[in-house]
């Protein structure tokens, strides 16, 4: 049976994450699909993740097709995610961050939606959002599935969560990889496929649970937003090119709102300047809300409508 179902390279690229590396793991390792070879490259790790990953290599011999753990120093996120890439044998690839999870059923459920849907690239799962300690914090949820083209990616338009994607391993391949120059890696694959003519699609099952704490590499927003400038500016030429780097910058008002009503305001400012069309869009209009409304009065909001 296990010969007869599509192989899928999972990879986990770990780096820092002692706290998490084994839930992760444990979390591949309780899929219900059974033809899985799992890749961890542990990018020059500082703290004990080597050693957690170490105690659970006979596990995963026993359990995956394929096993492989690699040990390196530091290169960075793209180029840990190329050397995943170009092991991996499967017919799908599918990545996961070190300290997010898979909910056992997400490989099954993505493999059959992706399989009866052969214009489709890649699948992708709404989210769980969850702290340090695994306690929920929000649902990254859509109703029904929706499928998106280039320039729903490109301006934004679009609802991906990067730890839960399953992603024709070929197509990836024969375009090339990750640029190891690009900050923002998973942003800048899905627009090399979308351009490229693929479609992706995003179910509305819960598939994974992604956690937020203080190390989140989102949380440094100005790498973040030089990261996603950077990519739009390969696409200048494009007629959307003025809403994409509005929403750039809007996108980046909407993470300085927590932190600072005064940047967030002066991006919002820049994106408006890029095009005015920034003021009908989610991330301007939640900045907005986010600079008038009192925190305390947006939590209790939040309770109420879950």
């Amino acid at each position: 049976m296990t010969n007869s179902l599509p192989l899928v390279s999972v990879v986990i690229p770990s780096y820092n994450h002692a706290a998490y590396i084994e839930q992760c793991i444990e979390s591949v390792i309780s899929q219900d699909y059974a033809n899985i070879e799992l890749i961890i490259i542990d990018d020059g790790s500082s703290d004990s993740s080597v050693d957690v990953i170490q105690a659970m290599v006979a596990k995963c011999q026993e359990r995956f097709t394929r096993f492989e753990f690699r040990v390196r120093s530091n290169k960075g996120l793209p180029a840990t995610m190329n050397e995943g890439l170009w092991w991996a044998q499967g017919k799908y690839y599918s990545y996961i961050s070190s300290d997010d999870l898979m909910l056992p059923d997400k490989t099954s459920i993505m493999v059959a939606a992706i399989e009866s849907e052969p214009s489709i690239a890649g699948v992708f799962a709404c989210a769980e959002i969850i702290d340090e300690n695994q306690s929920s914090i929000s649902l990254h949820k859509l109703q029904s599935v929706t499928v998106y083209d280039f320039e729903d990616v490109l301006v934004y338009a679009n609802w991906l969560v990067a730890s839960s994607m399953l992603v024709d391993l070929n197509a990836m391949k024969d375009l090339g990889g990750y640029d190891e120059s690009i900050y923002f890696e998973d942003w800048y694959m899905w627009l090399k496929l979308t351009h490229a003519g693929f479609k992706l699609m995003v179910l509305p099952d819960i598939l994974v649970k992604y956690r937020m704490h203080a190390d989140n590499m989102s949380k440094n927003i100005v790498k973040m937003f030089e990261g996603r400038k950077q990519i739009v500016e390969m696409y200048k030429s494009h007629p959307l090119y003025s809403q994409a780097m509005s929403q750039t910058y809007a996108a980046t008002a909407l993470e300085y709102s927590e932190l600072s009503r005064k940047e967030s305001f002066s991006y919002l400012v820049a994106g408006f300047r890029c095009s005015p069309k920034i003021a009908f869009t989610h991330n301007f209009m939640y900045s907005i809300v986010k600079m008038l409304v009192p925190k305390s009065i947006l939590r209790a909001i939040k309770r109420v409508v879950g």
